[in-house]
């Protein structure tokens, strides 16, 4: 092979003390170098560009099959022509170059566990917990974090700082947010602006993303009653509609907008959770484009405006037994709370307000606060509340949604 020539290359493109440390190697073939006298002549030279590492990987790619290199863990790469592997060899310590060699061999194996537990990101978990979020982090590097500090491991588990690490380097590997991440993206939907800042350092996902999750979960929930909240009527009780006026009145500088429209909402007293299982599927760019279908069949009512009561629900009958006693205790029990907070009232000082008095009731007698009722909304009916046909429309859509949900009769409330 021709020896290297200065004049061959230009100045501007290539190091000219790089050019110069391959002729040096070049006139003295039989001599067997180690990095640290290759670096030392390369800065002789005047180079200041490369360090050891990649001046020895210029070298290999230069001489390509005419030169060997002898990597060991805490000593120096030497470096000999193939003619010259019989000479003596010169061992200097280099514990840097073990490091490196200990740093790319960490990094693969991460990379490689977490190519192995990516997920494509085509849908949402509605639940997020401790096992889930660690599920697309790499155990090596949560075992290398508890080495830094105790800190970073809990109950010989990752503890969360550990898991918080672990998801913003499964995030980056993979160039696409965790559930973690959007979890917590989706906390903070309300401020742009943070998002957006904590999103640069990988702490949660972006602003569209979080957009494009409250899309997606706004398109299920129309779609699916279980994710809204309600279940089985013998699991989750009754199930009730209440209707309503909706009235607004929007002012702009060149117009005046009233709405005078149906509300419309369903309540479950006690629903069951959504299990973990449960997922919401993530919309393209495309269907983020598309309205959610929210209109209602408008059902006519061809009946007359003022029916009469049928008989079967006009008759009188007597309540059993069991329905008056537990009337009576009812009415009993309320009548004494109501006196006890008129007493508190006028005898004691900071006597909190109606809720709030019934609230310590029950927490000074022991008695379990109730459990917090699933409230669906329904979309609004654009028509007159007093029109015949929009009454007629909410009662059939509200039997619709209480028959899905196996009930036979309709409860609905409207003033």
């Amino acid at each position: 092979k021709p020896a290297v020539s200065i004049d061959d290359y230009s100045d501007s493109v290539v190091d000219t003390a790089l050019l110069q440390t391959f002729e040096v190697l070049e006139q003295d073939r039989t001599k067997v170098w180690n990095t640290v006298e290759i670096m030392d002549v390369y800065e002789q030279k005047g180079g200041t560009r490369l360090s050891r590492r990649t001046l020895v990987e210029e070298v290999e790619s230069q001489f390509v099959d005419d030169i060997l290199s002898f990597h060991s863990p805490g000593i120096a790469t030497l470096v000999l022509f193939r003619n010259s592997v019989a000479n003596t060899l010169k061992i200097v310590n280099a514990e840097d170059e073990d490091e490196e060699v200990t740093l790319k061999k960490l990094g693969k194996e991460i990379a490689q566990e977490l190519k192995a537990v990516k997920r494509e990101l085509t849908s949402y978990d509605v639940h997020i917990d401790k096992p889930s979020a660690t599920e697309c982090t790499s155990n090596l590097l949560n075992k290398l974090l508890s080495k830094v500090h105790p800190k970073f491991t809990s109950d010989s588990s990752p503890s969360l700082p550990s898991i918080m690490v672990g998801n913003i380097v499964a995030s980056v590997t993979a160039n696409q947010p965790t559930p973690l991440q959007i979890a917590l993206g989706v906390l903070m939907s309300e401020h742009k602006s943070v998002i957006n800042m904590l999103y640069k350092f990988r702490i949660t996902c972006s602003y569209d993303e979080v957009r494009r999750f409250l899309r997606s979960a706004a398109v299920q929930a129309a779609r699916d009653t279980a994710l809204a909240g309600l279940t089985d009527v013998s699991v989750g009780g009754l199930v009730q509609v209440i209707i309503d006026n909706f009235d607004a009145v929007i002012h702009s500088q060149n117009c005046r907008l009233d709405c005078h429209n149906l509300a419309m909402i369903v309540t479950q007293p006690r629903p069951t959770p959504i299990t973990h299982d449960v997922t919401i599927p993530r919309l393209s760019k495309e269907q983020m484009k598309e309205p959610i279908d929210l209109d209602q069949t408008v059902v006519r009512y061809r009946g007359p405006k003022k029916p009469d009561m049928p008989v079967q629900f006009s008759l009188n009958l007597k309540p059993s037994d069991e329905l008056e006693q537990a009337v009576g205790i009812s009415l009993n029990r309320a009548r004494e709370l109501d006196f006890n907070f008129l007493s508190s009232v006028l005898q004691e000082a900071n006597t909190p307000e109606y809720n709030g008095f019934n609230t310590r009731i029950c927490r000074e007698t022991g008695m379990m606060p109730a459990s917090k009722s699933a409230v669906r909304y329904m979309p609004l009916l654009y028509m007159k509340p007093a029109d015949p046909d929009t009454v007629n429309t909410a009662i059939v859509n509200g039997l619709r949604i209480v028959q899905e949900l196996n009930q036979e009769y309709l409860v609905i409330t409207a003033d």
